[in-house]
């Protein structure tokens, strides 16, 4: 008897029992005890077997979940053009795009640069604007619709396409009218102007 014979001989024993304790006259018993382990042998294998040996639906959502599908990477959209590095004679921008997510199982992902450059401002005359301050407003001219002034100062001229300087500003007067009330057979007509024009008259 080999080694594994004796082994399941001894694991047999253990779950039907010896049976060498049966004589030769229970023969016919020996007989059905030996059935017995070899059906319970076989059930316990059977067990075993439907525990161990997954099913379909299991086969195929493992086989699912290990399935790997190809797919390519994706950038997002170039963002705005930054500001220019200089105002004149030729400076730099650039935009940027990033990674959405990476190729996978696969996938292609074609060289993207991330970042792009370009010149900018390449024009040799600096643009300079006018630099400048104002003056006082003058005194209203006239009694009438009078008019006040003020002139700029010019510090710095404008050039190469800068903001130009101001010209002259004019402005109405401001006119104020006071009319009191009647006191007897007199009425007094007041009339106040911001201007030069002397003392206001009484009627």
């Amino acid at each position: 008897m080999s080694r594994v014979e004796r082994r399941l001989d001894a694991w047999l024993v253990r779950f039907t029992g010896d049976p060498r304790e049966d004589t030769l006259e229970k023969t016919p018993y020996f007989s059905f005890r030996a059935m017995t382990r070899c059906a319970t042998l076989v059930l316990v294998l059977a067990v075993v077997a439907v525990i161990l040996t997954p099913s379909n639906s299991w086969r195929r959502r493992r086989r699912r979940r290990f399935i790997c599908k190809p797919t390519d990477c994706k950038l997002s959209q170039w963002s705005a053009w930054a500001a220019c590095s200089r105002t004149c004679k030729g400076g730099t921008t650039t935009r940027i795009r990033k990674i959405v997510y990476h190729e996978s199982c696969g996938g292609s992902c074609p060289p993207h640069p991330l970042n792009e450059t370009r010149s900018c401002n390449i024009q040799q005359c600096c643009p300079v604007d006018c630099a400048y301050s104002w003056s006082t407003w003058s005194a209203c001219t006239g009694c009438g619709n009078s008019t006040k002034s003020r002139t700029p100062f010019i510090k710095v001229h404008n050039s190469c396409n800068g903001k130009a300087c101001p010209g002259k500003e004019t402005q109405s007067c401001t006119k104020i009218i006071l009319q009191p009330p009647q006191i007897g057979f007199r009425v007094y007509h007041l009339d106040v102007q911001v201007s030069s024009c002397g003392v206001p008259s009484e009627t």
